[in-house]
């Protein structure tokens, strides 16, 4: 998915920050300073990492691993279906390309995120 971004020239004036390996401590942190969490999903109970980036404000954009799909909501992520790399990369490069133009609109996204985790969570 980067290579196919980089390649299209969408992440042009934005650094792709990767976290694996990284203490949970450097996470957290790389994760409040981010605009965008992109969630490649995996199968798994809960879907920890994808939570874990709405609750820092992330916009969250791809597969929600299942059992993430009670928090991957529409009206404050971007939910992509398994499988669907073209559809996962025009999201990002959309997001990425309007972000200017509609930050207010991104803004409330990643606030209602953050909110409905922390009082759900």
């Amino acid at each position: 998915m980067i290579n196919i971004l980089r390649v299209r020239g969408a992440l042009r004036g934005w650094n792709v920050v990767p976290f694996i390996n990284r203490p949970q401590s450097e996470v957290a942190s790389i994760m409040k300073e981010s605009l965008i969490f992109l969630s490649f999903g995996y199968p798994e109970g809960f879907g920890l990492p994808a939570a874990e980036a709405m609750a820092c404000g992330c916009l969250v954009i791809g597969d929600h691993g299942g059992t993430g799909r009670e928090f991957f909501k529409p009206e404050f992520s971007f939910p992509i279906q398994v499988g669907d790399i073209v559809g996962f990369g025009r999201t990002v490069e959309e997001v990425l390309t309007t972000y200017d133009d509609q930050r207010g609109h991104y803004e409330r996204m990643r606030k209602s995120a953050a909110q409905f985790m922390s009082r759900t969570y």
